[in-house]
């Protein structure tokens, strides 16, 4: 975890099953309500990842807003 880090209530960080790779997180990130971070996820600086968003073994470049369940999207 870098320094600036904000979490909302409901957040979950965690690895996967099995694995032993868990998310990293850069300075400056908001994570909001219910979002969750699976596994060997790379979140960069200047971040803010959306309520309700789920990412698994996913990397979020410098200054994005990361939404939605990205699993599914790929």
């Amino acid at each position: 975890f870098g320094d600036f880090l904000v979490v909302y209530h409901s957040v979950t960080v965690g690895g996967k099953v099995g694995e032993f790779k868990y998310p990293q997180i850069g300075k400056d990130v908001t994570l909001y309500a219910n979002s969750t971070l699976i596994g060997d996820c790379k979140i960069g600086n200047r971040v803010v990842i959306g309520a309700n968003t789920l990412l698994i073994s996913q990397e979020v470049p410098d200054g994005h807003l990361a939404i939605g369940q990205y699993p599914n999207n790929r």
